[in-house]
C-alpha cells in the first residue's frame, strides 16, 4: 500500500517538476517506510496471529450477538492482506523467472515476413487459393490488430485443396487482474511471423513420417494475447491496447469459407492449436466444425490443457470482452458475465454435438511453461498458495481435469513424460515418443496423429507406471481411468 502511495506521488511529479515542500516531506516518509517493510511484514503476521486468536476467543463468547460478523470479516481481511503481501513476492519473482520468453526464444525459427508472399484482402482482391504459389499473408483489414497496433495477417501454407488444418498459434498471454498487468505475450506481428513453425513440426513437407505434410494450413497468427478471444480495446495504466483476437480468428475463418467452392467437399478438417492457439482451439472449435463440414472431423490441442487457478478464467476471459462474442451461445455468455467461463465447458459442449469427430490433446506431464503460467496467474491474482503448486500438483490437477471428458468416447490423450512445451509446431515433432522427446521407446507421435485424423483405431496412451495410487512426488505415472492401460504400446 505504501508502494502504491509512493507511486502515485512520483507519477504527479512527472506533471509537476517542482514539487512543494510538503509533497517532499511525504515521499521522503514513505520512503523511509518501505526501508521498515520487511520488519512490519513481520509485527504485521504476529498481529494477524494474536488478532485471529483474540477474534475467535470473542466470537465464542456468549452473548456477542451483533459483534460477531464485524470480528470474522475483520480476521478474514487480517490474514488476506498478509497472504497478498506474499502473493506480491512471489509475482515478482515469477516474472523474473522468465519461462515465456525462453519458450518464445527456443521456438522461434525467425522467419521473417520476406518467407510468405503478400496478399491484401479488398473490394478487388480476393486472395484466392487457388492462385496462391506458396506460403502467403494475407491482410484482412476490418477489426483485425495486433495488442500493439500493428497491421494484422494470417498465413496460408498452400497444400491439398481438400485437407485442412485450421491451426491457431500460440504465444502467452496479456491479461489484467486485481490491478496486476501482466505483459507476457507475442506483441507485435514481425514476432507472430517468427513463430509460425512454418518448414518445421506439421509443416513439414518433405519428412514422410509428418501425416499432415500435404494439407492446406490456415495459421491465424497470435499477436493479441488474448487466447483469440478478446474483443476489447484495454486501458492498462496509462496505454491503450487492442486485444481483438476474436475478429482476427474470424477474419481467417471468412476466408476459408470465401474459398469453399474451390475446396469443394472437405475430405479432412483439423482444427488444432499450440500452446495458447490450444486455448483458443477449444473455444472455436465447436464453430468451426459447425461451418466446416467434412468427411472426417478432428481437434488437436497441443501444449495448453487450460488448467487454472481459482478465480482466474472468468475475470481474465471477461476483461478480454470476451462475454461478448458470436461464437459463445447465450447460456454461455451469462456464465461468462458472472465470472464463470470455462473453456472446457466450451469443448464439452462441441464433444457432445460432434460425436463424429475426434477430440485430441498432446500434453507433456509437467509442462514447464505451464505450469510457469499457472504459478503467475495465482500471483497476480494475489494466491499465494497456487503460485507455489508443485510439479506433481499440476499433474495431478491436469489429470482430474482430463478424467472430465474420458466419458465422452470420442476423447483421445497423449501424454508425454517430461517438461516439453509444444511439439506440433517444431523439429521434435516427429522424434517425440510418450517416452519423451528425441526416445526410441514409447508410442511415437506421429503415428498417433496419423492414425486420429485417418480415423484407424486410436487409443489415449501415457508410458510409466500405471497406479491409481501414486508418490506424493510422482510425476510420470500414469492413471488407468484416464490412459487405459495397454498391453502393447
Amino acid at each position: 500500500g505504501i508502494f502504491m502511495l509512493l507511486k502515485r506521488d512520483l507519477s504527479h511529479f512527472s506533471k509537476d517538476p517542482s514539487p512543494s515542500l510538503q509533497q517532499l516531506t511525504a515521499v521522503t516518509f514513505k520512503m523511509s517506510l518501505l526501508k521498515l517493510a520487511p520488519t512490519l511484514a513481520v509485527l504485521v503476521s504476529n498481529l494477524d496471529v494474536a488478532f485471529g486468536e483474540w477474534a475467535r476467543e470473542d466470537i465464542d463468547a456468549p452473548g456477542d450477538g451483533e459483534d460477531t460478523e464485524e470480528c470474522t470479516l475483520l480476521a478474514t481481511k487480517q490474514r488476506r492482506t498478509v497472504a497478498a503481501t506474499e502473493s506480491e513476492e512471489e509475482f515478482k519473482q515469477w516474472e523474473k523467472k522468465g519461462v515465456f520468453r525462453s519458450w518464445l526464444e527456443h521456438h522461434a525459427q525467425h522467419t521473417l515476413s520476406s518467407s510468405y508472399q503478400e496478399c491484401r484482402l479488398n473490394a478487388t482482391e480476393s486472395c484466392k487459393l487457388e492462385s496462391m504459389t506458396g506460403p502467403t499473408l494475407v491482410y484482412p483489414g476490418g477489426k483485425t490488430t495486433c495488442i500493439n497496433g500493428d497491421e494484422y495477417a494470417f498465413a496460408v501454407n498452400p497444400g491439398d485443396k481438400d485437407k485442412l488444418v485450421f491451426y491457431f498459434e500460440g504465444g502467452g498471454a496479456c491479461w489484467q487482474v486485481k490491478g496486476n498487468v501482466v505483459l507476457q505475450c507475442t506483441a507485435t506481428l514481425s514476432h507472430a511471423i517468427a513463430t509460425t513453425g512454418l518448414g518445421v513440426g506439421i509443416q513439414n513437407r518433405s519428412d514422410e513420417e509428418n501425416p499432415f505434410r500435404s494439407y492446406t494450413i490456415v495459421e491465424p497468427l497470435y499477436c493479441s494475447g488474448d487466447a483469440f478471444i478478446g474483443n476489447a480495446i484495454q486501458d492498462w495504466n496509462g496505454q491503450e491496447m487492442t486485444q481483438m483476437g476474436y475478429w482476427n480468428a474470424q477474419a481467417a475463418l471468412d476466408w476459408v469459407k470465401s474459398n469453399a467452392n474451390y475446396c469443394g467437399h472437405f475430405k479432412s478438417v483439423v482444427v488444432g492449436g499450440f500452446s495458447a492457439g490450444g486455448l483458443g482451439t477449444m473455444a472455436w472449435v465447436d464453430t468451426i466444425l459447425r461451418e466446416l463440414p467434412a468427411a472426417s472431423q478432428a481437434m488437436l490441442v497441443d501444449s495448453y490443457a487450460g488448467v487454472f487457478p481459482p478465480d482466474t478464467e472468468g475475470p481474465i476471459a471477461k476483461g478480454w470482452g470476451g462475454c461478448t462474442i458470436p461464437i459463445l451461445s447465450a447460456e454461455q455468455r451469462e456464465a461468462c458475465q458472472n465470472l464463470e467461463y470455462s473453456v472446457q465447458a466450451h469443448t464439452k459442449t462441441a464433444m457432445a454435438a460432434h460425436k463424429h469427430a475426434r477430440f485430441a490433446f498432446i500434453q507433456s506431464k509437467v509442462d514447464a511453461s505451464q505450469i510457469w503460467f499457472y504459478h503467475g496467474l495465482a500471483a497476480s491474482n494475489f494466491d499465494a498458495v497456487n503460485a507455489q503448486i508443485t510439479d506433481a500438483q499440476f499433474y495431478n490437477l491436469s489429470l482430474g481435469l482430463f478424467t472430465g471428458y474420458v466419458p465422452y468416447s470420442n476423447f483421445k490423450l497423449f501424454l508425454v513424460s517430461g517438461s516439453t512445451h509444444t511439439f506440433t509446431d517444431g523439429q521434435d515433432f516427429v522424434t517425440t515418443t510418450s517416452a519423451g522427446p528425441d526416445t526410441t521407446t514409447g508410442f511415437p507421435l506421429p503415428k498417433w496423429t496419423g492414425s486420429l485424423v485417418k480415423f484407424w483405431p486410436t487409443k489415449s496412451i501415457c508410458t510409466g507406471n500405471f497406479t491409481t495410487s501414486p508418490e506424493p512426488t510422482d510425476v510420470d505415472y500414469c492413471d488407468p481411468a484416464v490412459t487405459p492401460e495397454c498391453e502393447t504400446v
